[in-house]
């Protein structure tokens, strides 16, 4: 759970960062698609913490707040996967 955790809190800081501009979100997105299905050739497992790190990206890229909410919402996760 600590790998799930620590991906989802990057994932979630990569989309946050990247959401004001829509080329460097695709790139997240895809650089997310193919750590995902390297991840699921290692096992189902790794591939559904690949699957939710992708999913983090989608999400956080919606939010094109600036580096303070980035954190913000990074941290949150963290302290949340902590619990």
């Amino acid at each position: 759970m600590g790998t799930l955790t620590f991906g989802i809190a990057l994932a979630t800081l990569a989309g946050s960062i990247g959401a004001e501009s829509t080329g460097l979100v695709v790139l997240l997105l895809v650089f997310a698609a193919i750590n995902y299905a390297l991840l699921f050739d290692v096992s189902p497992p790794a591939g559904w913490i690949g699957q939710q790190c992708a999913v983090f990206v989608i999400v956080a890229s919606f939010f094109p707040d600036g580096l303070h909410y980035a954190v913000g919402r990074t941290s949150m996760v963290l302290v949340g996967g902590i619990l």
